[in-house]
């Protein structure tokens, strides 16, 4: 997915506020494939150059899991990666509790995974996302929808597996901190 062209076109949303509006409404992918703001979002982000071929269904499903999902999100260039923006902290821990993050990174299809974004994207307000962030879903939900098995990768080069990793090596430090203070009161 070329960074610019997914940047030029989140940027265009705010003149396109029905675009946006058709993305935000959509609650499941299939609502998401019958807008005219997600075929235009193909178009732009892909230079309209996507053809797939047997695996377009496929690939028409993961990126609508990107425009529904980065339509309710802010995205920069200089924007923090999902996982780490996901993992953040704000006054009282864990900005996405352990309980929607596990729902999250459980998910066992494509329309679980994308439901799931969305709530736990929703709960990112002042984190601006990086452009990483469409690759990494469109990666994810294509994962979840192939039936086969790629034997050489490792565990840890799934998505979820390395937002585990940095969620919880962020919640840990977070509880030492809390604990180290606790015992110093």
């Amino acid at each position: 997915m070329n960074k610019d062209r997914l940047l030029a076109w989140h940027a265009s949303l705010d003149q396109r506020r029905g675009d946006r509006a058709q993305l935000r409404r959509a609650a499941t992918l299939a609502a998401v494939l019958t807008t005219s703001a997600f075929y235009r979002f193909v178009n732009e982000v892909t230079g309209g150059e996507y053809v797939g071929g047997e695996g377009q269904r496929d690939g028409l499903i993961a990126l609508s899991a990107v425009a529904g999902t980065l339509a309710t999100a802010e995205l920069s260039p200089a924007g923090e990666a999902i996982e780490t923006a996901i993992a953040s902290r704000g006054e009282r821990g864990m900005v996405v509790k352990e309980a929607r993050f596990r729902r999250l990174i459980e998910s066992s299809s494509a329309e679980m995974a994308y439901v799931q974004l969305r709530r736990t994207i929703s709960l990112l307000s002042g984190h601006t996302l990086g452009p990483t962030a469409a690759g990494e879903i469109e990666r994810w939900i294509r994962a979840l929808q192939s039936p086969r098995i790629d034997r050489n990768k490792r565990p840890t080069d799934s998505i979820p597996v390395k937002w585990a990793i940095s969620y919880y090596r962020i919640a840990t430090a977070d509880n030492k901190e809390q604990i180290k203070g606790d015992v110093e009161r």
